[in-house]
């Protein structure tokens, strides 16, 4: 049967983690752990700031102005870099409408994105829907050590880019393991970006916070969590993606925003009034 364009099948997705852990978190009332949202409340402040709140109508698509130059100006300090907040800042529905714009303007049907195995369950059905053939690298295996189980093969990933490579998917810290990333695995990344000149890192960042010990036991080079677009040569080559849901302990408010290269981002001002004309104000 067809309904507005849509098959029964389309009309019946088949079940996915968090449909089906939920389900049975309530059914035996257990612990959720497959669902990334803290179990605290956003910081006093941040509650106090709704109820100053003064506008409750639209705003720009690509960002409410006062947001979008709070974000250039973190940015700009976090990167070391001036960030412009009209042409490198874009506000979206949530980290994950980032990614998904993002995926959707780079690839095209064919090309190659790598990820980092295991991954979030969303990143291979956004990747679906953009028919790109997702390549996986696997974390630890031959590469595991007794103080990183999860450490990046860097020979292993080199193997996995070619021509073809269109996209780098980076989760930093890494959801689901909670690893940090080191600055020798990263600096080793971008090493390797810097030979395809075609490829370009989207680096999801919005466990950045979530960082208990920032000093990693036996690599005096680590220094917590590091923006791979800080590295020399890189702010070119990626787009940061990050959200109020993990940074505030608010992930109900749907408020994610990415930084990057305007090349990058203005097709996706340009998208976002399709898609939804603009994230809550």
């Amino acid at each position: 049967a067809v309904l507005l364009g849509y098959s029964a099948q389309a009309l019946s997705p088949p079940p996915n983690v968090w449909k089906v852990f939920g389900e049975v978190a309530e059914r035996t009332q257990s612990v959720n752990l497959g669902l990334g949202f803290p179990d605290w409340n956003p910081p006093q402040f941040v509650i106090d700031s709704l109820h100053g709140a003064t506008s409750h109508q639209y705003t720009r698509p690509s960002g409410h102005p006062e947001l979008i130059d709070l974000l250039a100006s973190r940015y700009s300090m976090h990167l070391n870099r001036y960030v412009d907040p009209a042409s490198e800042v874009a506000v979206t529905v949530g980290a994950s409408q980032s990614l998904y714009l993002a995926l959707i303007t780079l690839l095209k049907p064919d090309d190659e994105i790598v990820i980092f195995e295991p991954f979030f369950e969303l990143y291979a059905k956004q990747i679906a829907l953009t028919k790109a053939k997702p390549v996986y690298v696997k974390l630890g295996g031959e590469a595991a050590t007794l103080s990183d189980p999860w450490a990046l093969d860097v020979d292993l990933l080199r193997r996995s880019i070619n021509n073809k490579t269109k996209i780098l998917l980076l989760n930093s810290p890494h959801n689901p393991t909670g690893k940090v990333f080191r600055m020798s695995e990263l600096e080793a990344i971008a090493a390797i970006v810097s030979e395809f000149p075609q490829l370009i890192v989207i680096s999801d960042e919005v466990y950045k916070y979530t960082v208990y010990n920032p000093v990693e036991a036996g690599d005096s080079l680590s220094v917590g969590h590091y923006h791979f677009a800080r590295l020399p040569g890189m702010w070119d080559r990626t787009l940061t993606i990050s959200s109020c849901g993990k940074t505030f302990s608010a992930t109900g408010w749907q408020v994610g925003w990415m930084v990057g290269p305007a090349r990058f981002v203005v097709p996706i001002h340009t998208l976002l009034p399709c898609v939804q004309f603009c994230t809550a104000t």
